[in-house]
């Protein structure tokens, strides 16, 4: 895998140490962070950096495919793994994890099943399971809706 400069690089952005900043913040964070979380990180070492900005650069990531934007129970999060992947969401605390592993074939051909039934052009496929981590199931009492549209698992 190339770092993060020659990544940066490869995708026609000028590597400036704030931009770098930005975009490791987010490489080395399995927790998916918030822009705010990423203000919050690339502050304590570059003070004068806006939220603004921080806003800007992630958006220019995500649109050159370095990073993908998360709509999590309507929360905009940000993961570094472009790679075929679903996401776990905890609806209690908001723990984001991946779930990798073989995934790539069956998005592939979930997508070509819906692209060949409906004549939709799909450019990008989101995979989010909604529910409790197991910390939250352990101290769980009520669940509530589990999660945007409610589709509820049968039980």
């Amino acid at each position: 895998m190339m770092n993060a400069s020659a990544l940066l690089k490869e995708k026609g952005f000028r590597i400036t140490p704030q931009r770098l900043a930005v975009f490791e913040a987010v490489l080395g964070n399995k927790t998916h962070p918030s822009a705010e979380s990423v203000y919050t990180a690339v502050r304590e070492k570059f003070p004068s950096i806006s939220l603004n900005t921080v806003y800007k650069t992630l958006q220019s990531f995500q649109e050159a495919g370095l990073l993908w934007q998360l709509n999590i129970a309507r929360n905009l999060r940000y993961d570094g793994n472009t790679l075929p992947h679903a996401h776990l969401c905890c609806l209690r605390c908001g723990q984001v994890d991946d779930l990798n592993g073989g995934l790539a074939k069956l998005f592939t051909d979930l997508a070509d099943l819906g692209m060949t039934k409906s004549g939709f052009k799909i450019d990008s496929l989101e995979v989010n399971f909604y529910g409790s981590c197991p910390s939250c199931s352990r101290h769980a009492v009520n669940l509530g809706p589990s999660g945007p549209g409610d589709n509820r698992l049968p039980e």
